[in-house]
């Protein structure tokens, strides 16, 4: 998998960002408090989520919805995907296909989008079926 960019709408420090990365090694600098960790939680929120952070706490102060988008070169096929997890009202999280021109899933649980995203990123748990797409 190669994350191509990354793009944040009203996540903590940032009003708008969209932040791309270059095929090779990525490294986030900046002085503290920059969002070099916001970038890293928003990719883990988008992809997997997480319950060590109530998803409210990634909205900016002030504001009542934000949006991470992550679009990435999936390992398994080759495509190009978009995963954007809608925070506030909506909680929505979609799995779009650039090259299908398709929305692949959309739930307001990211969960239910986890055996594709796991399949796409070629992540494999004990136990799960090597052939999920």
């Amino acid at each position: 998998m190669q994350i191509k960019k990354v793009t944040l709408e009203n996540i903590r420090s940032f009003s708008f960002a969209e932040i791309p990365f270059l095929p090779g090694t990525t490294a986030l600098v900046g002085p503290n408090g920059a969002g070099k960790s916001t970038i890293l939680q928003a990719i883990g929120c988008a992809l997997f989520s997480s319950k060590q952070i109530k998803l409210s706490q990634f909205l900016r102060d002030g504001t009542q919805q934000g949006s991470i988008e992550v679009e990435f070169v999936s390992g398994l096929d080759g495509l190009c995907y978009n995963v954007i997890r809608e925070i506030g009202r909506k909680n929505n999280s979609t799995l779009y296909s650039q090259e299908l021109d398709a929305v692949i899933s959309s739930h307001q649980h990211i969960h239910h989008n986890y055996q594709f995203l796991s399949a796409l990123l070629r992540l494999v748990w004990p136990g799960q079926d090597h052939d999920l797409l």
